[in-house]
């Protein structure tokens, strides 16, 4: 069910026991999210028409002087990012993931891995130049971001992004997406925090079904991975306007 934390005024933490569409719309009265407002309540609703509403973005504010609102999803590898992603309609999606250097850029740490989970890892400026022609630029234009592939971890080429409608909206998701420079830029921050096991298990099974990678290659990167959240990802929960708790969706 649905679980308000109590004592917040800045911060809501939600308990996800079921798809968001089936929430009930809980009124918080003119309570508003740094500069945004939800139009006096929350938007995760037992009606589908209401969260079609939330999901097309209808609660950013249109007084903001850019063609197209951004909204930041941030959280750990394998907490639920891209499930929540797939919810919203009409938006334009690009990752902190795309704009990875890879293994022929980076260094191994002193115990022989690659360390995908610290910033420097991610060309973040040229994430938030592709960013910025999204929000910005005209209708169909086409923006190019590298080709990041997974499996071998290195840039293979460059791939098209078509700017969407001035009515879309754009996701920046990943686990550095409230790093700066993209936190400046995003009018609304939605921060995904399930247990550390879910992680693993989520990884576990994304791991090698998607990117190729073995078993013991993923228990064995896994200590890196919950390090890298602690030191450098966890810390940015604080600047979330909506904190979720995808713990059970696995």
């Amino acid at each position: 069910m649905l679980c308000l934390a109590k004592n917040f005024p800045s911060k809501i933490k939600i308990s996800l026991l079921f798809p968001l569409y089936k929430y009930l719309l809980f009124p918080l009265y003119k309570y508003k999210f740094r500069e945004i407002r939800i139009f006096h309540c929350l938007p995760f609703i037992y009606t589908k028409e209401n969260a079609k509403n939330f999901f097309k973005g209808k609660f950013l504010d249109k007084k903001v002087k850019k063609k197209r609102r951004i909204i930041a999803i941030c959280g750990p590898s394998g907490g639920g990012k891209s499930f929540l992603v797939k919810k919203f309609t009409n938006y334009c999606r690009i990752s902190t993931d795309d704009f990875y250097l890879g293994k022929s850029k980076m260094q191994v740490d002193e115990k022989g891995f690659y360390n995908f989970d610290k910033p420097d890892a991610v060309d973040l400026d040229e994430c938030a130049h592709a960013l910025h022609e999204l929000s910005n630029s005209l209708p169909g234009k086409e923006i190019f971001i590298p080709d990041y592939c997974m499996k071998q971890s290195e840039r293979i080429g460059k791939k098209v992004v078509i700017v969407p409608d001035e009515d879309a909206i754009v996701i920046v998701e990943g686990i550095f997406a409230f790093h700066p420079p993209l936190l400046q830029m995003s009018d609304f921050r939605i921060f995904v925090e399930p247990p550390e096991e879910v992680i693993l298990a989520r990884r576990y099974k994304r791991d090698i079904m998607e990117r190729g990678r073995t078993p013991l290659g993923i228990l064995q990167q896994y200590p890196v991975v919950i390090a890298g959240y602690q030191q450098y990802i966890k810390p940015m929960k604080q600047f979330a306007d909506l904190i979720i708790d995808f713990g059970i969706l696995v």
